[in-house]
C-alpha cells in the first residue's frame, strides 16, 4: 500500500482483479442458474430464450462456475504463499480473520443502532466485511461441490449413492438462492448504497479510498496508519 495526497491505496491489483473475476462470474451464474432451476415459470422461460435456450444457458452457467472455482483456487494459493513464504501475520488488525475486536464492534454497533453508545471505530476490515469474505469459502464448498457432482453425475455415481445427486440438487439451488439474496440485500447495501458512498464505492475497482472516507469508516485504522507514519495527519 502507498500513500497519496488525498487517498490511501487499500487494495492491490491482485485483489481488484480477483474481485472482478468473482463478481462477473457470480453475476453470470446468478443470471443463468435460477432460470434452469425454475424452468417451468414464465420469467425463467423468458430468460432462457434470452440466453438462446437451455443448452446455452447451461453452457454459460458451467463456464462461469469453472472460472469462479479457478479464481478461488488461485486465491488459496495466494493465501498459502503469504502465510508460508512471507510469514504474514494471521492474527491482528491487518488480518481478515475474526478476533475479539470484531465481537466488541458488533456489540457496539447494536448499541449505536439503539442510541446507547457511540459508533465503533473500525480497523482495516469490519466484521461484516470479514463475514462477506468467509462466506465465499462456505459458498464455494457447498455450491461448488454440489455443482460439480451435478455436472459429472456418472463420475459422482461411482463413489456415492445416486440419491446424493438429489441432495446435491437441493443444496446447490437453495444455497445459490441464499447467496444471491445476501448479495442483493446485504452486500450491495453495505458496499454501494450506504449514504456516504452512494451510488457506488469504487474502492474495489480503483484500490484507492479517500482519506476523508478512511477517517470516517475506518477511524481506528486511520489512527494506526498515522502512528506508523504511513499517512500524514490532517
Amino acid at each position: 500500500m502507498e500513500e497519496g495526497k488525498d487517498y490511501y491505496v487499500r487494495f492491490s491489483w491482485y485483489h481488484r482483479l480477483s474481485h472482478f473475476v468473482m463478481m462477473t462470474t457470480f453475476i453470470g451464474a446468478a443470471l443463468t442458474g435460477p432460470p434452469l432451476k425454475y424452468s417451468y415459470d414464465f420469467w425463467a422461460q423468458a430468460m432462457m430464450s434470452f440466453w438462446g435456450g437451455v443448452h446455452n444457458a447451461g453452457l454459460i452457467h458451467r463456464v462461469m462456475a469453472g472460472f469462479m472455482v479457478g479464481d478461488f483456487v488461485v486465491h488459496l494459493l495466494y493465501l498459502a504463499y503469504h502465510i508460508v513464504v512471507r510469514k504474514a501475520k494471521i492474527i491482528g488488525p491487518d488480518s481478515i480473520l475474526f478476533w475479539k475486536k470484531d465481537l466488541l464492534d458488533l456489540i457496539g454497533m447494536v448499541k449505536w443502532f439503539f442510541d446507547r453508545g457511540e459508533r465503533p471505530r473500525f480497523e482495516r476490515y469490519t466484521f461484516w466485511e470479514k463475514f462477506d469474505y468467509w462466506a465465499v469459502f462456505w459458498g464455494i464448498a457447498m455450491i461448488g461441490t454440489s455443482g460439480f457432482a451435478l455436472w459429472f453425475p456418472t463420475v459422482t455415481g461411482r463413489f456415492v449413492s445416486g440419491i446424493f445427486l438429489n441432495v446435491a440438487r437441493i443444496i446447490h439451488g437453495d444455497e445459490a438462492i441464499l447467496a444471491i439474496g445476501w448479495i442483493l440485500f446485504v452486500h450491495l447495501y453495505n458496499s454501494h448504497l450506504r449514504m456516504n458512498v452512494f451510488p457506488m464505492d469504487p474502492v474495489i475497482f480503483t484500490g484507492k479510498v479517500p482519506i476523508e472516507h478512511l477517517k470516517h469508516d475506518k477511524a481506528a485504522w486511520y489512527d494506526r496508519l498515522v502512528r506508523e507514519g504511513k499517512i500524514k495527519p490532517e
